[in-house]
């Protein structure tokens, strides 16, 4: 409870916490813990030290190896976490990043799709670090962070569309041009002789940068969205467990619902920093409590209310029919069943916006998502990558992978999991002295992209569907006093 004197009269500040609640609702901009942002900043000051002269960044073929290398695709990579991360986009490092990728001709998946989630962010940068208050305002501007921080998404297509050149904006539109292209059957692979064969690591990828191309009004066909979910709905497993219920508002709402209640949030919001600022004017006692509390309260219920539909654990693997009957392929694993939900839902959004399929097509999308949640919750863990066999590799993939699921579904927990709270300690608790982070046998392709998705998941970089309260990515104590449903 803060106490601050306004006309000799000592005022109980409690509505305060509705500027708290506005503070928190973008997760590029939330005032984080002193640890969160130490370790952000030490990751990010590790990366920047291992760009090379030419402006790239390169990684190792191991624990995991692939037969072909994508520097550009590590490049771009290591751009967006660091505009994520806060480096400004007129870092000597940007600059020159930026400088070694333009002129490369696409090859690869990850590199094309990387590439448009680097311009996007790179055209729509925000300062992390919230202004310092001056001295002399006695009480904070709400309605400036209710600006800054609730922004509309249209406001955000103006930004980009203000901001981005005509070359980078011939790039992205190219990029996304070539990524529609090069979709297989239904989802996609590494460019060129694949077999008939499709990945979800690829796809989880490609979904995206067709959201943000989506979200910054750059046309993307409807079908590309409706094939996806024609793949993750049928391959997915079959049977599994039945879980406790625990709320999955980007399954168990549509977005239109979902989009309502933000804007509601956005007005009373405002409401109440009105009726503050009216009081104090007056020289009046402001709201008690309980007034704050209401209004929050109400919109927990909206969110994470409603029917509690059963839940099975029902898990994706890295490609359901590989013809080259490698075992590690065809196990369930978190990190590919992360990517089936973040997809799923990237999915659900367009073809819900589009009106492209029927009620009962959408319920079969929804079932999928909660059920693949569902799996999450009955393996959690984030030691590691959790999986249906023996295989361990991708940790730091998989802990970003929870990020998507989290920030695109308003996921809160998994089970009686918190995610970020959870996977918080873990990053911190194996961050290296020098600021990088390496899972090492459990990686992926060595220190450098283990470093980005670090950063990315403590910062929550990805850009939510519907912005509301990070409280629900965090479940922290702002819900009346409880984490949401606990």
């Amino acid at each position: 409870m803060v106490l601050k004197r306004h006309s000799g009269v000592f005022l109980t500040v409690v509505i305060l916490t509705a500027a708290v609640l506005a503070c928190q609702v973008a997760g590029a901009q939330e005032m984080e813990r002193e640890d969160i942002k130490q370790a952000i900043e030490k990751g990010v000051n590790w990366l920047k030290g291992q760009q090379a002269a030419d402006g790239s960044w390169d990684y190792v073929d191991k624990p995991f190896k692939l037969g072909i290398h994508m520097t550009e695709g590590s490049t771009c990579l290591a751009l967006f976490a660091l505009l994520k991360g806060g480096v400004k986009p007129n870092d000597p490092c940007i600059t020159k990043g930026f400088a070694y990728v333009r002129p490369k001709p696409y090859q690869h998946v990850y590199t094309v799709s990387c590439l448009i989630l680097a311009l996007e962010a790179l055209y729509t940068w925000e300062n992390p670090k919230p202004k310092k208050q001056k001295k002399e305002e006695k009480e904070p501007d709400i309605d400036k962070h209710i600006t800054e921080l609730i922004q509309k998404k249209d406001e955000t297509v103006k930004k980009f569309h203000k901001r981005v050149s005509p070359q980078d904006r011939k790039l992205m539109i190219d990029a996304v041009k070539w990524l529609v292209e090069k979709q297989e059957t239904n989802i996609w692979r590494y460019p060129g002789g694949s077999g008939g064969n499709e990945d979800c690591s690829n796809t989880q990828y490609v979904m995206l940068a067709l959201s943000a191309a989506r979200r910054l009004k750059i046309p993307v066909p409807t079908e590309v969205f409706k094939k996806v979910a024609d793949y993750f709905v049928k391959n997915q497993q079959k049977k599994g467990p039945e879980v406790e219920w625990f709320p999955v508002p980007g399954a168990d709402k549509s977005f239109a619902e979902l989009k309502k209640f933000q804007k509601e949030l956005k007005k009373e919001i405002r409401d109440l920093n009105r009726e503050y600022k009216r009081r104090v004017r007056k020289g009046e006692q402001p709201p008690a409590k309980g007034w704050t509390t209401t209004v929050v309260e109400e919109k927990q219920k909206k969110i994470f209310g409603g029917e509690k539909k059963k839940i099975l654990a029902r898990a994706w693997c890295y490609m359901f029919n590989d013809t080259e009957n490698m075992a590690w392929r065809t196990t369930y694993t978190g990190s590919m069943t992360t990517s089936g939900v973040a997809s799923l839902l990237i999915a659900k959004e367009a073809l819900e916006s589009e009106r492209a399929v029927s009620r009962a097509y959408m319920e079969k999308i929804n079932k999928a998502i909660r059920d693949g949640c569902g799996w999450l919750a009955h393996k959690w863990t984030v030691s590691g990558n959790p999986s249906s066999g023996s295989y361990r590799l991708h940790k730091c993939y998989y802990l970003y992978g929870l990020e998507r699921v989290g920030m695109l579904g308003l996921v809160a927990r998994f089970g009686k999991h918190y995610w970020y709270e959870e996977g918080v300690k873990e990053w911190l608790r194996t961050q290296k002295g020098d600021g990088s982070w390496d899972a090492g046998g459990q990686g992926t392709s060595g220190p450098v992209p283990d470093t980005c998705w670090g950063i990315l998941f403590l910062r929550r970089a990805t850009t939510p569907l519907v912005r509301v309260p990070d409280s629900i990515y965090t479940g922290r104590d702002l819900f009346g006093g409880q984490k949401p449903n606990k």
